[in-house]
């Protein structure tokens, strides 16, 4: 075991057993006064498969800043690792913050395993778990496994399906993705950041047919369209055919690099088009509904500056099942 090295707010260890992580943390905490006091309200585990994932994680947990204080793990599992020679690595930290004048302190557990760590990650991760608190597991990217023996700690799982398919998969890869997601929900609570990151256009939609004008048109829907990445057009044209009743023969689904989607509908003998779309160069999401040669409306709703830590902040002040979601995943993993 290589030399540890500890200050009063950070530990290093090579080659360490877990009951040193949970004697390093002990310790920090002893040492700052003020973070005898735990403010964590969930204990964050980020399963990685990269240096990249795990800066790219903790970053977005960074922007979070005092929101969320969590006792947080990110758990370094690289390709193959499983097969290698067992061995943790380990940094723990402490973060300190500050919320309407107290101090708001979280935990930062950094792991890297392989071989019988790598295979055994719910006995490893137990010990650092707080009890009182929910446990929730974040795929940074990819989905897991339905054996992974992670989703057994998990009170909520996280997962991201814009990252689901390889670079240059097709349709039937994200149907599969959605077809394991599916899988998943009957056992786990899942939270999606790509459905989160669609609210903005599933609210500014919903809200278009508010009213006695625009009410009607909901009930015919002719045609819909829905332009946008692989998986966010997917799950939108998943949810559309849920809430609408609507068969995949009349869904149309084209690429682009902005989401928005199209309803074409009729009332009788009028006919309507209801738009929401977000154009180049604005964070923002413009909706529009018009009635043809009759009344129309617009409404703008900003998007945040960075999408990724407005989901996971959404993922994390909901720790619940969505039903809605869950039907849109179901219908669109059909779609094979």
């Amino acid at each position: 075991m290589s030399p540890v090295t500890s200050n009063t707010t950070t530990w290093v260890g090579s080659g360490v057993a877990i009951s040193e992580v949970v004697t390093a943390l002990e310790e920090l905490r002893r040492q700052e006064q003020r973070a005898s006091t735990r403010t964590s309200v969930a204990t964050l585990i980020m399963v990685a498969r990269s240096s990249e994932e795990v800066e790219a994680a903790e970053t977005v947990v960074d922007h979070l800043g005092v929101r969320h204080p969590a006792r947080i793990v990110t758990l370094l599992v690289p390709e193959g690792a499983g097969d290698g020679p067992d061995c943790v690595d380990a940094e723990v930290s402490m973060h300190a913050g500050e919320a309407e004048g107290h101090a708001i302190w979280s935990d930062q557990i950094r792991l890297t395993v392989s071989g019988g760590p790598a295979r055994h990650r719910a006995s490893l991760l137990r010990p650092l778990m707080l009890g009182d608190l929910p446990v929730v597991v974040w795929y940074v990217t990819g989905l897991p496994d339905e054996g992974d023996p992670l989703l057994k700690l998990a009170n909520a799982v996280i997962v991201d399906t814009k990252t689901a398919p390889a670079p240059g998969e097709g349709e039937p890869a994200i149907h599969r993705a959605f077809e394991q997601v599916g899988a998943l929900i009957r056992r786990n609570t899942i939270i999606d950041l790509s459905w989160n990151r669609l609210e903005p256009w599933r609210r500014l939609l919903a809200s278009q047919f508010e009213g006695d004008v625009y009410r009607p048109f909901v009930a015919n829907v002719e045609r819909v369209e829905v332009t946008g990445k692989l998986a966010p057009r997917t799950i939108l044209a998943g949810w559309l055919a849920s809430r609408l009743q609507i068969g995949r023969e009349d869904m149309h689904l084209y690429d682009g690099r902005h989401v928005s989607i199209k309803l074409h509908c009729r009332s009788e003998s009028e006919s309507a088009q209801f738009v929401v779309e977000r154009t180049s160069g604005e964070r923002m999401v413009r909706s529009s509904a018009a009635i043809d040669d009759g009344p129309s409306h617009t409404e703008l709703l900003g998007l945040p500056d960075d999408a990724l830590p407005y989901a996971l902040s959404s993922a994390l002040k909901k720790l619940e099942r969505d039903r809605v979601y869950e039907q849109a995943i179901k219908l669109a993993g059909g779609w094979l």
